[in-house]
């Protein structure tokens, strides 16, 4: 008895995070035979109260600016123990709404909060830190909505739109940049939520846990979401077009003044257009990542990478697994690359590593205006690609190693009579001079 157990303790281990039914996505499209399974997230609990907005004055007219409104609605629902705030439908228009725990927007299938042409709160200070990253992740403030230190927040339903918000630095104008600012967050759910146009980011999460991105669409955008040293993350069933620079970005700065940890991603079932980089991690890379599963993605644009790892500033990125994905009208499908910029507070680092990372059942229909290689891999340890399909075009270069170790390229067939293909398969992996480039040890 003790045996038959041992055994079946032993085949639960190995299949934990594995999923052995066939999945198809319903926003993607692809199929994965072999998915992975998100573990069950902590998601936000409400008590079972109700606020409607307009019983604190929002008119939703589309012209009253509801602000002042809304955050009364916040301050009761807060105060009662929290609950629903309700919006019919209507346009909100608001700016720099101050959002606090144990609240669920809950907005009407023809409500939106619309971003005000002016009103906002200023920005605020994160001196001595702010040089470590740019204005847009230096300051939280100076958005549609922000909040710090809270719990259990949810936007359910309806639209919530960026209108006059920018997608550069505002430089002292009276104007937002973000959508939606979370810092210190736990327990959050956005699901059902449509975003006509965002700012710099639409979402701008830092330091959060317990996240839920839940068919979430963004049409127009500078950064669709930015991950800042966040845990615990499921995103699936979104649709994000229209952005000039990353749609998903799992990344880490230093403008609270530490290093954060960022680990336990789950993103599938998500169609992307972008035009910088698809799945990214990077380039604000002040901590660590680990444990990141991503799989059944279509990406239909991307202008610089499909799949982009960068480790810039002295983040370690490891156990990353990419399986199932579509790229097309991509400059670079895949971009792997570590600098030394060293953008931290941090005494004495070294620049980082990128280890341990699979990237399996990538098919790729390859258009890239400039004829970049499909893999360009500037450092890298522990990198394994499977069932990599690409129609490389003609006078494309193959592969050339250097400060890559422990490569394994296995059924990767659209890559073929490659001159310096390694002995188990074929491959296309190109390094190319950086002004900053740090060799390994």
């Amino acid at each position: 008895m003790k045996k038959t157990i041992l055994v079946i303790a032993l085949l639960a281990g190995l299949l934990e995070g594995y999923c052995t039914q066939t999945f198809v996505g319903k926003v993607s499209g692809i199929e994965s035979k072999e998915p992975f399974t998100a573990p069950k997230m902590a998601l936000p609990q409400f008590a079972a109260r109700t606020f409607n907005v307009n019983d604190f004055g929002a008119k939703g007219d589309s012209v009253t600016n509801d602000t002042q409104a809304i955050n009364k609605a916040i301050e009761k629902c807060n105060a009662a123990g929290g609950g629903t705030i309700f919006f019919p439908a209507g346009r909100y228009i608001a700016a720099s709404i101050h959002l606090k725990s144990n609240i669920c927007f809950k907005l009407d299938d023809k409500a939106e909060i619309y971003g005000a042409a002016s009103g906002y709160d200023a920005p605020e200070s994160h001196e001595p830190y702010e040089k470590y990253q740019d204005y847009g992740h230096s300051h939280f403030h100076n958005a549609l909505m922000w909040g710090e230190g809270i719990e259990n927040f949810a936007i359910i339903g309806g639209k919530v739109t960026g209108g006059p918000i920018i997608q550069g630095d505002p430089k002292g104008k009276d104007i937002g940049d973000k959508v939606i600012v979370i810092v210190k967050g736990k327990n959050l759910l956005f699901k059902n939520v449509t975003h006509d146009t965002g700012g710099h980011f639409v979402y701008l999460l830092n330091d959060c846990e317990n996240i839920t991105l839940d068919h979430v669409v963004i049409k127009k955008s500078r950064d669709a979401v930015d991950f800042m040293g966040c845990r615990n993350v499921q995103v699936f069933g979104c649709h994000f077009t229209g952005c000039s620079d990353d749609t998903i970005g799992i990344k880490s700065d230093y403008v609270l003044g530490r290093r954060i940890l960022s680990e336990n991603f789950y993103v599938w079932d998500c169609y992307f257009e972008s035009g910088c980089n698809g799945l990214q991690f990077g380039s604000e890379t002040a901590g660590d990542f680990r444990n990141i599963r991503i799989w059944s993605i279509k990406i239909a644009l991307a202008m610089k990478a499909g799949i982009g790892i960068t480790s810039n500033d002295s983040g370690i990125i490891e156990d990353v697994q990419y399986r199932d994905i579509e790229v097309s009208n991509a400059a670079c499908p895949i971009f792997i690359l570590i600098t030394d910029r060293l953008r931290t507070g941090e005494p004495n680092v070294h620049p980082g590593k990128i280890k341990d990372v699979t990237i399996k059942n990538v098919e790729m229909a390859y258009e890239a205006p400039d004829f970049r290689p499909p893999l360009v891999v500037w450092d890298a340890k522990g990198l394994t690609i499977d069932h990599f399909n690409s129609p490389k075009p003609e006078g494309v270069e193959g592969m050339m190693l250097k400060e890559v170790t422990g490569l394994t390229v296995i059924h990767s067939q659209g890559l073929k009579n490659i001159p310096c293909l390694p002995a188990n398969g074929p491959a296309c992996i190109v390094i190319q001079p950086v002004d900053h480039y740090y060799p390994k040890n």
